[in-house]
This record gives C-alpha cells, structure tokens and sequence, in this order.
C-alpha cells in the first residue's frame, strides 16, 4: 500500500498509528482468538522502521504480539493467494498494485468503521474500504533548463 506524497515525521507517525490500529479493528476475531497479529509486509528497512517504532507501542496499547511475515508485495500476495481458504495472515502491507489485485482476488475484507480509519486521507482509501494507503511520497519532474533552452525545447 505505497502511495505517493512525503509527510513530516510527526504527522507520518500518526498516520502510522492510526493505520496499525485500523489494521487491528480490519483484522476483526482472527486477532481477538489469538493474541498474535501476523503482519504481511516488505522486509529491511520497512521492517525495521515499524519494529522499532510502530508495532511495539502498538503491541503494549492492545495486548497482541505481532509477528512479521517478511517479503516483497508480490511474495506476500503468492501466499495470501495459496493461503486463501486458511489464512496465514491478518493484515498485508502491499504496494498499491499488488493490493488492487488482492482486492480483485477477493483477498481483502471490507474494514469495519472506526475512528481510526476516518482519521486517514480520503485519497489513502480505496475502493469500498477494503484498504488505506500507509505511506504516501510525491514524485516530481526535474529538467536542465539550459539545455532545454539550447535545444529549442519545450519544457516537460
């Protein structure tokens, strides 16, 4: 779930928080029969950033251990997808594309209302709320404008 436009670090914590808590509320009994919240996400610095800085606070606030199932969005929807009928996770960190798939799959459930989700930009949730964007980053275009200029060129 990667979208693209960069916040400031207190604000990208909030939206953290508040994701991580509509990840446990999306997870619904699974989490409630289990007191382990198994997380499908990208590995090394992801991991590492929510490890460190997310999840523990998360796992003290609502009494749940979670575990990191590591691996690339397309290796984390291979085993949601093999796993459908017998779920292996509870919440799966997916770029966007991936997560469309998953939601065409019929891979992802409909996150039930709460604070928490009214909290994440309206452009963070997709289609019938069967996801919310985590990180968004902008991408802008750069162009040398001299060269532009000796070759007559349009800018972009």
């Amino acid at each position: 779930m990667n979208f693209a436009f960069r916040t400031n670090v207190s604000l990208r914590r909030g939206l953290l928080a508040a994701t991580a808590a509509t990840a446990l509320a999306a997870a619904g009994p699974a989490a409630a029969q289990t007191k382990t919240l198994y997380i499908g996400m990208n590995g090394g610095t992801m991991e590492k950033a929510y490890t460190q800085y997310v999840f523990p606070a998360f796992e003290k606030l609502h009494g749940v251990k979670v575990v990191v199932v590591p691996g690339t969005s397309s290796d984390i929807l291979a085993k949601a997808q093999a796993n459908k009928d017998r779920p292996q996770m509870h919440v799966m960190f997916l770029d966007d594309g991936i997560m469309v798939r998953a939601m065409g799959m019929g891979l992802c459930e409909k996150q039930r209302p709460n604070p928490h989700l009214n909290d994440i930009y309206p452009a963070a949730r997709f289609k019938d709320d069967l996801a919310s964007g985590v990180s968004l980053g902008m991408t802008g275009i750069a162009y040398n404008t001299k060269m532009f200029t000796e070759k007559g060129w349009a800018a972009p």
